[in-house]
Order: C-alpha cells, then structure tokens, then sequence
C-alpha cells in the first residue's frame, strides 16, 4: 500500500524521538500495521526509529510533510542541543529515506535553516507569504467564487475585491475561510446568495 501523504506535527519541545514515533503512529494508523507498540518504544534509540522510517518510507510513503517546523526556534532551543539534534534527524531521514520532505512553518523557521547548513543544502526554500493586491490577487478571487453553493451565485466585482483585501490583508487562507463562512451562514440564515453584509457577518463572528 502507498501513502501519498504523511502529515505529522513537530513536537513543542522539538523531541525527535517524540517525532519518530509521531510518524510510526500516524504510519500504523494509515496502514492498520504494528510497526510501534509499547515494546518497541521503550527499547528503540533514535537511531534505531529513524532507519525504521526510511525502511518504511521507501516502499510505502510518497511525502513526509512536518508541520510547524518553527517550534524548533524557540530561545530554550537554541541554549541547548535540541535544534541541532533536530536538523541531524531531518538530514539523516532525507538521506536514508530518498522521498520528499516538505517542512511547513511560520517565518521564525528560516532560523533553523540558515543556522544548518547542511540542511539548508537540501532544501528548496520556497515561501508563499501574503499577497498584493493586484490582478493575480482578484483572479484567486474569480476562482474561489465559482465555489458558491448558495442559491443563487453573487457575482465579484470591484467592491468584493476591496472587502476581501481589506479584511485579509492578501492572506489567501483568510480569504477561503471568509468565502466559506459567509456561505455557510447565508444558508443557515436563509440568505439566497452571500453580499457585503453576510461577509462582514462572517468576518465579526469566525474571524
């Protein structure tokens, strides 16, 4: 069986092991294997976890995506060995393991891949931040609203555009959650199509 995707959290405290079995629990879950148990967990070292992962990795999984990666940035982090523990695992894992890894963060991350060199030799770097306001902006706009599952469809225009920027500042998770709300409580509401009012509605109330 092939797992396309694997999504696991970093640890708060940036454990690797805490990690490595995140990862052979949420395997076993997805596989309704016995990789972990008790056992195991009591008796394996890191190392031990890691060359299990890649083990599986190679024949079972197509992408490993580590949430949160920025938990390893904290002060406390770097006053210890904790960060670079956490960057000799995720090199050790894209080493053995040959699949992709996709590390997901907030900007306090890039600490951690400028403070590893060797990691940072390994990564893509890509950032997706928030957007201007300009036509590629209002083209993910014309987009999302084709997704209306109200009764009738609003129609965008300039004034839809201006409300969504100004109240997600190009942000385009703020901007579905909007969309998705406002629709959601035109439908509960009897409302037949979303409008500037619905949308400030949503915005007070979920946002």
């Amino acid at each position: 069986d092939i797992i396309p995707f694997v999504t696991v959290q970093c640890p708060f405290d940036s454990s690797v092991k805490g990690l490595a079995i995140e990862i052979l629990m949420k395997i076993n879950s997805m596989l309704k294997t016995q990789y972990l148990n008790g056992k195991i967990i009591d008796k394996c070292t890191t190392d031990t976890l890691i060359s299990q992962i890649s083990t599986i990795a190679i024949n079972n999984i197509g992408v490993l995506i580590i949430d949160e990666i920025q938990n390893v940035t904290g002060w406390e982090h770097f006053v210890n060995s904790y960060s670079q523990n956490f960057a000799g695992f995720l090199t050790q894992l894209i080493n053995n393991s040959g699949i992709s890894i996709c590390m997901v963060g907030t900007p306090e991350s890039v600490l951690f891949f400028e403070g590893a060199e060797h990691l940072a030799r390994r990564t893509m770097g890509l950032k997706y931040t928030t957007l201007s306001y300009d036509e590629y902006f209002k083209n993910i706009c014309n987009i999302l609203f084709r997704y209306q599952y109200t009764i009738k469809n609003a129609t965008i225009n300039e004034e839809f555009y201006k409300w969504i920027y100004d109240h997600s500042c190009g942000n385009i998770s703020i901007v579905i959650s909007l969309l998705h709300d406002a629709q959601e409580i035109a439908i509960m509401s009897g409302v037949s199509k979303i409008n500037i009012n619905i949308l400030n509605e949503a915005y007070q109330n979920r946002i």
